[in-house]
């Protein structure tokens, strides 16, 4: 072999080396590339007790280049699209309850790219990055089988809702939204743990939070709501009537159980002032409270976290008519009936044998 055919067979050589380096950069750099999913929440509370979850996702391909936008990968798009079901019983079942299968749901939005959306994802800096377009679908939630959910009020619900992923360890929501649709009113909110960041965005009607970091992210939201078309059944049989009524310092409460037994809460609340009393009323059981107080206050009948109603404020007197034995002016009138009635019939009796009498006198003539 001359020196011209060594010379090609080490070039040769060495392009095959090079072409087997390139390729294995590119395959080095393409199995270092992970997808990342930034997830935003909506939700939104309607009237009747339902929230819809609107659920907002961008892709991302992570390697040697960082983070660089997946939305115009068709592929990855539809792989995504792909996982719905999976999606929404994996993802948004968490933000209301521990088991899965004790959740009411319904997708009513399915996957679709919206390019008008955008989605918020913190990497660096003082302020979180938004990326253009999202993948987005809409579950209806029944709050019903949620968890947390107490009625504190008339048409007044406290609804806790949980960071999902700090809730699996898996990290934390950088942005979580919430909104009241029409006919709710928003009264109150809060978070814990208290150490967590506030809301970003406190509107009329809306409340806005960015999370940079898993401490910053509070484990759950509580949002106290005036939802008038929502009919809650946690405490679906009980029911008490109650009367109360002040006198000598002393706030009483005449209870009638209308519903199922169990352990009953009369809660006295005001002006500084909040004793709670618990009596046990079997079914039909009629049963008194007394709880000291310097003046009427609100008084709330609660079971468990479920508060049944407020007692009926009267004046004593009108209790005792009420719910009382009966008055004397009454008792006077029952007996002085009784004694007519009595008097009426010993006249009927002496009526009856005066003509018993005419007859045995007509016939012995």
């Amino acid at each position: 072999m001359g020196r011209i055919g060594v010379r090609r067979t080490i070039l040769i050589f060495l392009s095959l080396v090079i072409l087997l380096a390139l390729e294995a950069e590119v395959m080095e750099v393409a199995s270092q590339e992970r997808l990342i999913i930034a997830i935003n929440y909506r939700l939104t509370f309607n009237s009747n007790g339902t929230v819809l979850v609107t659920l907002l996702m961008h892709p991302f391909l992570v390697g040697r280049r960082g983070f660089e936008s997946a939305y115009e990968n068709m592929t990855v798009i539809m792989d995504l699209m792909a996982e719905e079901e999976q999606t929404a019983s994996r993802e948004i079942p968490y933000l209301f309850v521990d088991d899965p299968r004790k959740l009411e749901y319904r997708i009513i939005g399915h996957m679709r790219t919206v390019d008008d959306e955008v989605v918020l994802l913190y990497l660096e800096g003082e302020n979180m990055t938004s990326f253009k377009g999202a993948v987005v679908l809409d579950v209806l939630v029944n709050l019903e089988t949620a968890d947390k959910v107490d009625k504190i009020g008339r048409d007044v619900y406290r609804i806790t809702i949980a960071d999902p992923y700090t809730r699996m360890d898996r990290g934390w929501v950088d942005f979580m939204e919430f909104r009241v649709g029409e006919g709710v009113e928003l009264i109150s909110y809060s978070w814990s743990p208290s150490e967590a960041k506030g809301p970003t965005v406190v509107e009329e009607g809306r409340l806005v939070w960015e999370n940079f970091n898993e401490p910053e992210a509070p484990n759950e939201y509580v949002l106290e709501l005036r939802m008038p078309d929502f009919q809650f059944e946690a405490a679906k049989g009980y029911k008490v009537a109650a009367v109360a009524s002040f006198s000598n310092g002393m706030i009483n409460v005449s209870l009638n159980n209308l519903g199922k037994e169990g352990l009953f809460y009369i809660r006295a609340v005001g002006d500084g002032m909040d004793q709670t009393r618990a009596i046990y009323l079997k079914e039909g059981e009629k049963a008194s409270v007394s709880i000291p107080a310097p003046k009427p206050l609100k008084v709330e009948i609660w079971y468990g976290t479920t508060m049944l109603g407020e007692a009926e404020w009267v004046r004593e007197e009108e209790e005792r008519r009420l719910l009382g034995p009966p008055s004397f002016l009454v008792m006077a009138m029952i007996i002085v009936g009784m004694v007519m009635v009595f008097l009426s019939l010993i006249v009927r009796g002496e009526s009856d044998r005066g003509g018993e009498l005419d007859v045995t006198e007509k016939e012995s003539f």
